[in-house]
């Protein structure tokens, strides 16, 4: 049980002090209490565990703080028994010692956390050590208080670094959305062929290995590839039969400009050795640069096989889509000359049909709906706007 101790308090209670005396029953000595009483603190006497118990959960569930002063073995128990349980209860409660301790007691004290011992017969010293005691806690109030208005913080910060991040996200997809559909005006077939293409490199990039990091950028690449093209004439761009070697010189140009284009954009700039890379050989007769075999990106080397294997199964003007079946004949007859020989390999195995369904799933997916006007990022942002 608690109980009022017998000292005279003011009316405003200016702190909170348990007293936790001696097992023997002899109290503390009168000039103890009257030191105590000079604080004009609220004071309560904890006579057992029980009592202590009740004391320090609800200490801890008001979230109010105040000083324990313990005498070496009270009916709750050894000292520091009793500042084990306060330390585990969670009370911010401040603990001091007084009494004789012995050197044992003392070090399991210290280590514990005990935050001050007085000695018998220093009752001078009793107000100066509890209204330390009392400042500590009140000191690790505030520092509770500000490290959970820092956590408040830190949450909220990280709520709108959040949110930010998923404006961000949304605005980025409607830019290369927007350069598709500038693509796609003048080109009306590039946005299949750009999705059909990003379907087969991220397949083949997987069992590859190439890095999981880099998925998103060769994905990313592979749907603005050709953005160059917007600077072609349309005479070169619109040709409906084989073209011609001096065409075919015209329209080389289109990997350095897709690359110009996606460099000057910051969160595309990853995705501009790709883009001017993606007509190299591995023979070194590409171009724009003429490199050769490893000198190529790994991403535009994926890239090239996943290109070409649309190019010859999709219909031309001038000749009818090869099956999945010979596009792999034809790609395995240029292993060394246009493509890796490792990825080609790897390509290889993957059946024909495995490539055939890929396709299949992009097209339906963009079965029944305008594939370059319905991009749902472009709707989230007019949402979010």
């Amino acid at each position: 049980m608690t109980e009022e101790a017998d000292c005279t308090m003011p009316a405003e209670e200016q702190g909170r002090l348990l007293l936790l005396e001696p097992a023997s029953g002899a109290g503390f000595n009168s000039g103890l209490m009257e030191a105590i009483a000079t604080l004009g603190w609220r004071s309560e006497v904890v006579r057992d565990e029980k009592a202590l118990q009740e004391s320090l959960c609800a200490l801890a569930e008001r979230e109010q703080h105040a000083v324990m002063l313990c005498a070496p073995r009270s009916d709750a128990g050894v000292a520091h028994e009793v500042l084990y349980r306060v330390r585990a209860a969670g009370a911010n409660v401040a603990f001091v010692g007084y009494g004789d301790f012995g050197k044992s007691a003392l070090v399991k004290l210290l280590r514990l956390g005990a935050d001050d011992v007085i000695l018998p017969n220093s009752e001078e010293e009793v107000p100066p050590v509890l209204e330390r005691a009392m400042r500590r806690v009140e000191a690790r109030k505030r520092h509770e208080e500000e490290r959970r208005g820092a956590l408040r913080r830190a949450a909220s910060l990280r709520a709108s670094l959040a949110e930010m991040e998923q404006q961000l996200s949304a605005a980025q997809r409607v830019a290369m959305e927007s350069l598709m559909m500038a693509l796609a005006v003048r080109e009306p077939d590039a946005i299949e062929h750009s999705l059909r293409v990003q379907a087969y490199a991220g397949h083949l990039a997987r069992i590859a290995g190439y890095p999981e990091q880099m998925q998103d950028v060769l994905e990313q690449a592979a749907l603005l590839h050709d953005i160059g093209k917007i600077g072609i004439s349309d005479e070169v761009l619109f040709r409906k039969g084989w073209l011609t070697h001096d065409e075919l010189v015209q329209l080389e140009p289109h990997a350095e400009f897709g690359a110009l284009i996606v460099e000057r954009t910051d969160f595309l700039q990853g995705l501009a050795p790709i883009v001017r890379h993606h007509h190299e050989r591995f023979d070194g007769q590409g171009f724009p640069d003429g490199l050769a075999g490893r000198a190529i990106p790994l991403g535009a080397r994926i890239f090239a096989i996943a290109d070409s294997l649309d190019a010859m199964t999709s219909d031309k003007p001038y000749r009818a889509a090869m099956t999945f079946d010979v596009a792999a004949e034809e790609i395995h007859r240029n292993s060394g000359k246009q493509f890796d020989p490792q990825l080609v390999e790897h390509f290889l195995s993957v059946a024909p049909d495995t490539w055939e369904t890929i396709r299949d799933g992009v097209m339906r997916s963009l079965r029944g709906r305008d594939a370059l006007f319905s991009f749902p990022a472009t709707a989230e942002v007019v949402q979010n706007a």
